[in-house]
């Protein structure tokens, strides 16, 4: 199985640059995969981004990255961009993914469904699908009932990984409590003393070699 990705920012996993291992959090992660679905919330400037992009480095975890927007409350647009990074896992036999026509959205929950199943039919065991910046999608956008629609379709080994400024809105309170979702906060995502020594303590180090560059120009 080959892979070749689109090079759209929405579809491309953050670049790092000096972030620091959080061990503690990428343990909490470990032991939340046990569920499909990973919902990790804090207010702006919490780390969460990072926090994922680090853990599937570290964890050397293949995954999809979706960088959600506004039009992403399109469940058209958001079908859309989903399909490219999947059509581009090249598997024998493989048909492209449905897209969205205004003859499925009669039914979207049904399309969704089978689109989910055939999107995880083509991935390796234990993947993530990220979808970063959740809270863009509006609060009444259908693509809210599609996340909750397809939880059930997630097989085991894999995750849907969804960062946000805010926690679950009540229509997946069915599913946390049947299991189905892990949820890390605020007060896990908070850093601690180590944590912070840790951080400036690198971005010391990479602020004095970007100086020493400069000297040697």
């Amino acid at each position: 199985m080959s892979r070749s990705r689109p090079g759209l920012a929405k579809l491309t996993r953050p670049r790092l640059r000096g972030a620091v291992a959080r061990e503690r959090l990428f343990k909490l992660i470990d032991d939340a995969r046990e569920r499909p679905v990973i919902w990790i919330a804090g207010p702006p400037g919490a780390g969460k981004t990072t926090l994922v992009a680090s853990y599937l480095d570290a964890r050397k975890t293949p995954s999809i990255w979706y960088q959600m927007d506004s039009a992403d409350s399109d469940p058209a647009t958001f079908f859309y961009y989903l399909r490219q990074p999947v059509n581009s896992i090249r598997v024998a036999a493989a048909k492209p993914l449905l897209l969205l026509t205004p003859a499925y959205l009669q039914n979207l929950p049904g399309f969704s469904r089978r689109f989910f199943r055939d999107l995880f039919d083509r991935l390796t065991d234990k993947f993530v699908l990220v979808f970063d910046n959740f809270q863009e999608v509006a609060t009444d956008s259908a693509v809210q009932n599609v996340i909750e629609s397809v939880i059930e379709e997630i097989p085991n080994g894999a995750n849907l990984l969804l960062v946000s400024r805010e926690g679950p809105p009540p229509r997946f309170a069915r599913a946390i409590a049947n299991g189905l979702v892990a949820t890390l906060g605020w007060a896990q995502l908070r850093l601690t003393r180590e944590e912070t020594q840790a951080i400036v303590l690198a971005r010391t180090s990479l602020d004095s070699a970007a100086i020493e560059a400069l000297h040697q120009r």
